[in-house]
């Protein structure tokens, strides 16, 4: 018979003191790349010494089953609401959460994932003091262990994502851009025999040395931001706290090929960049600097690029390209299938969010009478 499932929550230990634990877990656990230590270890150093999580053991015997890290924040919101509030790999805080984790959740030996994650909710609910909310972000899967219970509020919400099936490129004697639509079709090819006609042939070229890495990645980011100003918003590398944190994530990540850095250009000139996770066969597009200036309004560069990445990762063997949350409608027209994430927040049965929830709903019903 086995023994039982032993749950705490305390302080983390530094970084380099959790490192061999998080990745002897990750090689036993259907991890993703957000949940990688390449991920998390890059979070944990680049956090401020003041902002330190909490960390979530779960052991059976000697051996480690489950790990997750939790920041403690106390929110206040509508003038009467303090909550104390716990966040499952964020902080709460949006200057730091803006470098966005997607695919979350806890670090689970794969042989006993729903029997840890059931004894994880039950130890939280029940057992841990301190917290009244708990926040579980852009989750690939809901929990169901808190379903029915009567002793936390729950709110639950979704977002799509989108991606292209690589297996499906791969068996298709066309290649990818006959999986499409008409129109993202002709516009890709029509991109093609533009940027060839004006500057020669169309090519992709990787990253594959530190220097070449940081070369790619600025010029990503001064495209990223320069397309994001024109429209009023800061884009993805706004705050210091996200430069330096790209910037360690992809010395930490290339070497193992979990990060991949892309340039699409026509003879010398460059069409765009993609800045691209991969783990365990799935590669994760985190974000775009396309160079929208050298070309006119008839042109697609993003879409071009975006092409290029999907047929060169089909040939590396990859199984999925995703371009992850978010509904745009660039990644509607490339992608093959969709899915979902989740968003979870867990509150205690307190009288203060009953009362939050019947305004929130009074609120809505208001809006909705106003627009009929």
């Amino acid at each position: 018979m086995a023994s039982p499932l032993v749950v705490a929550l305390g302080d983390a230990p530094s970084p380099a003191a959790l490192e061999p634990e998080w990745r002897a877990l990750e090689a036993r656990a259907d991890a993703s790349f957000f949940t990688s230590w390449t991920w998390i270890g890059t979070w944990l150093r680049q956090l401020p010494a003041g902002l330190r999580p909490q960390l979530l053991r779960v052991t059976r015997g000697d051996e480690v089953m489950g790990l997750a890290l939790f920041t403690p924040r106390l929110l206040r919101r509508h003038g009467f609401i303090r909550a104390r509030s716990l966040f499952l790999h964020t902080t709460g805080d949006p200057s730091y959460d803006a470098i966005t984790v997607e695919y979350n959740g806890l670090l689970i030996d794969r042989h006993c994932r729903e029997e840890v994650e059931r004894q994880v909710l039950e130890h939280l609910v029940t057992q841990a003091p301190g917290w009244e909310e708990l926040y579980m972000e852009a989750l690939a899967a809901p929990p169901q262990a808190l379903q029915g219970r009567r002793d936390v509020l729950l709110a639950h919400s979704q977002r799509p994502s989108f991606h292209v099936d690589l297996c499906k490129v791969r068996a298709h004697r066309d290649g990818y851009l006959a999986l499409l639509g008409q129109k993202p079709r002709y516009s890709v090819r029509r991109s093609a025999k533009w940027c060839t006609k004006e500057w020669g042939p169309v090519a992709l070229d990787i990253a594959d040395t530190p220097a070449q890495a940081r070369e790619f990645l600025a010029g990503l980011k001064q495209l990223h931001s320069a397309y994001w100003h024109t429209r009023g918003q800061p884009g993805a590398f706004a705050s210091p706290f996200a430069n330096d944190f790209h910037d360690d994530l992809v010395l930490a990540g290339l070497a193992g090929g979990e990060v991949q850095l892309l340039h699409a250009r026509a003879g010398d000139k460059t069409i765009g960049y993609l800045y691209n996770f991969v783990h365990r066969g799935r590669v994760l597009n985190y974000q775009a600097g396309i160079n929208y200036a050298m070309f006119p309004s008839t042109e697609s560069p993003g879409l071009l690029t975006h092409a290029l990445a999907v047929q060169f990762n089909a040939e590396q063997g990859h199984s999925i390209y995703d371009f992850m949350m978010g509904d745009q409608r660039y990644k509607r027209s490339l992608c093959t299938d969709t899915a979902a994430q989740h968003w979870l927040v867990v509150r205690r049965n307190r009288l203060k969010f009953r009362l939050e929830d019947a305004l929130r709903r009074a609120r809505n019903r208001m809006h909705t009478g106003l627009k009929a």
